[in-house]
C-alpha cells in the first residue's frame, strides 16, 4: 500500500492551520435575547460571534421562569419540576459568539450556564441545522443555580415577554450609571438563599466576569 507523501502532510497542516475547524455549540434562548425582545441584536451583530436560529422549543421539564430584581431580569430557576415547561429559541452558535454569552449573561458568578432538555416545537433552518419537530434535544441554558428562596413565590411564566400584560419593565443595565446591587449578586444578605450545586457550570473561558449580567 503506498503511502502519502511529505507534501500530502503539508498541504493537510497548512489547510488546518488556515481554516481551522469551527466548533458550534447549541444555546436556548428563553428572555431577552429572542426574537422580538430587547437584546435580540447581539446575537445578530456578528461581531460578537456566529449564531444560528434553529428552532423553537420548550423546556421537557417544568421550570419556574419569573422576573427578578430592580432591571426586572427574567430568570430561570434551577428548580426543575415546579413552575411551567418554558418556551424559548434554540441556536447554534460558535465559540466567539459562546464565549461573548458568557460575558454578557455574567457567567459563572450571576448566571451558571448547563445543559438542559428540550423539546423543538418548529424551525426553519436547512441542512444539518434541521432539527425535527417533536425531537428532543439538549442545549446549553443560563439558568439561576442560586437565588433567593422568596423568587420561588414570584409567578412564574412559560414565556417571556418584555412588553407582556405582567407590567414589568425591561430596563437595560446599559443605559444605568449605577450597577445593580441587589441581593440577586451579592451572597451577604440576610435573605435565605436556595443553592443548587449539582450542575455542570460550563463556563470555561476567562472572560466570564459579572459585566451587564441580564437574560
Amino acid at each position: 500500500m503506498s503511502q502519502p507523501d511529505s507534501g500530502s502532510y503539508s498541504i493537510a497542516f497548512i489547510v488546518s492551520v488556515i481554516c481551522p475547524a469551527v466548533y458550534m455549540q447549541d444555546v436556548f434562548v428563553y428572555g431577552t435575547l429572542k426574537k422580538g425582545q430587547p437584546n435580540y441584536f447581539r446575537m445578530e451583530n456578528t461581531s460578537n460571534g456566529q449564531a444560528v436560529f434553529l428552532a423553537r422549543a420548550r423546556t421537557v421539564e417544568p421550570y419556574p421562569l419569573v422576573i427578578a430584581t430592580k432591571h426586572n431580569i427574567p430568570f430561570l430557576l434551577n428548580a426543575p419540576g415546579t413552575g411551567q415547561r418554558v418556551y424559548g429559541e434554540i441556536y447554534r452558535v460558535d465559540q466567539k459568539m459562546l464565549e461573548f454569552l458568557d460575558k454578557f449573561e455574567g457567567c459563572p458568578q450571576f448566571y451558571q450556564r448547563t445543559k438542559i432538555q428540550l423539546e423543538v416545537q418548529d424551525g426553519d433552518a436547512e441542512g444539518e441545522n434541521t432539527l425535527k419537530p417533536g425531537s428532543i434535544e439538549e442545549a446549553f441554558v443560563y439558568r439561576k443555580t442560586t437565588y433567593e428562596s422568596e423568587w420561588l413565590q414570584k409567578p412564574t411564566y412559560e414565556s417571556y415577554d418584555a412588553n407582556g400584560d405582567h407590567g414589568l419593565k425591561y430596563i437595560d443595565s446599559d443605559t444605568e450609571s449605577t450597577p445593580d446591587t441587589s441581593s440577586a449578586t451579592q451572597q451577604n444578605t440576610a435573605e435565605p438563599i436556595i443553592m443548587r450545586d449539582s450542575v455542570y457550570t460550563g463556563c470555561g473561558t476567562a472572560q466570564c466576569d459579572m459585566t451587564n449580567p441580564q437574560q
